[in-house]
């Protein structure tokens, strides 16, 4: 119960949309969380990690989590584009590769 709650309140928190930080391209690196608009606390942020590195390891999915504040006129859609074409997540060959972005 308390980790479900936990995940609708990460949720709701996300959902606010806070402009907190302008936009920018993550690198490509090692970190599978990205926050940029800090809404996530560093626990959410250490779950969040650990259940994308779970994913990985059981089915070989690629996935990463981008919090942008500021757009900057950009519409999610496009920034998600944007970020994946940098990210290039996913194998070759295989459809694997998941961005979860929000602002």
């Amino acid at each position: 119960m308390p980790e479900r709650l936990a995940s609708l309140l990460l949720i709701a928190v996300l959902s606010l949309g806070l402009p907190l930080a302008a936009f920018e391209l993550y690198p490509r690196d090692n970190h599978v969380v990205h926050d940029g608009a800090g809404v996530l606390s560093t626990a959410s942020e250490k779950r969040i990690t650990g259940w994308i590195k779970t994913l990985k390891e059981k089915t070989g999915a690629e996935l990463k989590v981008a919090t942008w504040g500021d757009m900057d006129g950009r519409d999610l859609f496009t920034a998600s584009q944007e970020q994946g074409t940098a990210w290039q997540l996913g194998q070759a060959g295989v459809s694997n590769g998941v961005i979860v972005a929000m602002t």
